[in-house]
């Protein structure tokens, strides 16, 4: 009797992870995939709007850092990623009477999106902890794989469903107003994710052998260490792909001047195929392995960048978008599978908080580069065409660190 409670009780939580996920997906693509948008709607200047989704995160990774003192005070994984759940939800609330009042304050932006990214960073780490506990080793390749498909379905519905309303918006004259709405949407998600996750199990975690890595220590670990190794890649792969990636929204919506239905079709494009992919992907890591998976997403990953420069043709954009939900999708499922594999389970909270602070100063950093040097060349057609470029030369860089990334053990 006891199994089967045991076994029932684990089918429960399976569920609700995996169902937390779409939700949470969902916010994200009606949400969050919408704030560059929002601050062009609202009259922030193009490179001001590209980074508003990666100059806050910096200042969110900052307050996540505070996480492993929370957890020792709060005696429990569960509570504290409910809370910062649920604390990342309410920050859609300043920018809904934002878009209802007509505008919002630069500042007020940055501070709102420095709330959502610094408690969805704070879950990070202790989720991971957590779930790993709940998951059983032999189900978690296909489970995450699984898991991941059902996110990227989300976030196609999200950002398809947004797309939508502000076209519709637009055409009546009321397209800022109508980003009110979605970020309603996005909030509740959210708070329905939030739910899902008080439903689980609170694996007891003793706290007392939750191991601390400083940095000294993560630093002499590049020398050997996969975990550091790991993070060292991810850091400089991130740092040359935000060169760019912040400023394709206002370059499709200012410089291309697509309307939102053209823009939500060519985002809408990246997800279908990591939808597509994630399936085949997981067997693929299976059969060869995380670091070969993680490999082919480097590579392929390289020219991305550059490829915006050869058309404007919408019909050729959608297919460069499909080719880069590919190697995106292989890249998100490498790394979070690794995380797993290269990382102690009682190191894991401590070494993920560090790396979501190296991972926002990647972002902040290649963003705040990529837009000044945008800034300098005059923000026009040419001026984007030079800073994607340079985000393929610099992912090139990245190769050495990734061919240094081993398993746990390999030498």
């Amino acid at each position: 009797m006891p199994d089967l409670h045991a076994a029932a009780r684990q089918k429960r939580d399976l569920r609700a992870i995996y169902y937390d996920g779409g939700f949470w997906a969902l916010m994200v693509g009606i949400g969050e995939s919408y704030l560059a948008p929002f601050a062009l709607a609202a009259g922030v200047g193009q490179v001001a709007a590209g980074l508003t989704s990666t100059f806050p995160m910096l200042i969110g990774a900052t307050l996540q850092l505070a996480a492993p003192t929370a957890l020792r005070l709060i005696h429990s994984h569960r509570r504290w990623v409910v809370l910062s759940a649920g604390l990342q939800a309410s920050a859609f609330l300043p920018l809904i009477a934002g878009a209802l009042a007509g505008g919002i304050p630069l500042w007020g932006l940055y501070a709102a999106v420095a709330v959502y990214f610094g408690m969805g960073m704070a879950t990070g780490p202790a989720w991971t902890t957590w779930v790993s506990r709940i998951v059983p080793v032999e189900l978690r390749t296909r489970f995450f794989s699984l898991r991941q498909r059902l996110t990227q379905v989300a976030l196609l519905i999200g950002f398809i469903a947004g797309g939508t309303a502000l076209e519709i918006a637009s055409q009546c004259g009321v397209h800022l107003a109508a980003f009110a709405g979605l970020f309603a949407i996005a909030a509740l998600s959210r708070g329905v994710s939030a739910g899902l996750l008080a439903s689980q199990s609170d694996v007891p975690i003793p706290l007392a052998a939750q191991r601390r890595v400083g940095w000294g220590e993560l630093a002499r670990r590049l020398r050997g260490g996969s975990d550091a190794r790991l993070l060292l890649y991810m850091f400089a792969a991130q740092g040359a792909s935000q060169f760019s990636g912040p400023f394709f929204t206002p370059y499709m919506l200012k410089q291309l001047e697509l309307p939102y239905w053209q823009y939500a079709v060519l985002m809408a494009s990246l997800y279908l195929a990591k939808v597509l992919v994630l399936t085949p992907l997981g067997r693929m890591a299976q059969r060869f392995g995380t670091i070969t998976l993680l490999r082919i997403a480097g590579f392929g990953m390289i020219p991305a960048g550059a490829l915006w420069t050869l058309s404007d043709s919408v019909e050729y954009l959608v297919v460069l978008q499909l080719f880069s939900g590919v190697t995106w999708a292989a890249y998100e499922l490498a790394t979070f599978l690794l995380f797993f594999e290269s990382i102690r389970d009682e190191e894991r909270t401590s070494v993920l908080t560090s790396y979501n602070l190296l991972h926002a100063l990647a972002i902040a950093g290649g963003s705040l580069l990529g837009g000044l040097m945008l800034a300098t060349l005059g923000k026009d057609k040419a001026a984007y065409h030079t800073v994607f470029v340079m985000s393929s030369l610099l992912r090139v860089a990245t190769v050495f660190l990734l061919l240094r990334v081993r398993r746990p053990g390999a030498k």
